[in-house]
């Protein structure tokens, strides 16, 4: 109550209004390295990579693929079908949503 929403954020009539994202080379940098941490932690859990932890290991590796790819390409198809538009921004959020 004290700060208050960001001004633009409301018409005066209370309607929200859209704040695009503002630099998309940026989001795509940073899911990447999201990613790339993701795979850092989830196969790095496995705590070893000797007497068959390798296995393991690649089979999280695998994992975290598979499901950071659906999570994209099921944003994807839901915002094709629901705005009639293929956007970069959703589909990288989607990479993120999958991998959580």
């Amino acid at each position: 109550f004290i700060v208050g929403p960001r001004i633009g954020r409301f018409t005066h009539e209370g309607k929200v209004v859209e704040i695009p994202g503002h630099n998309t080379i940026l989001q795509g940098l940073g899911a990447i390295l999201l990613w790339f941490g993701f795979y850092a932690f989830n196969c790095g859990s496995t705590l070893a990579l000797t007497s068959g932890a390798a296995g393991l290991a690649a089979k999280v590796a695998v994992n975290t693929t598979i499901s950071g790819a659906a999570g994209g390409l099921a944003t994807l198809v839901v915002l094709r079908g629901k705005l009639h538009v293929f956007d970069l921004n959703g589909l990288l959020n989607g990479f993120l949503v999958g991998l959580v």
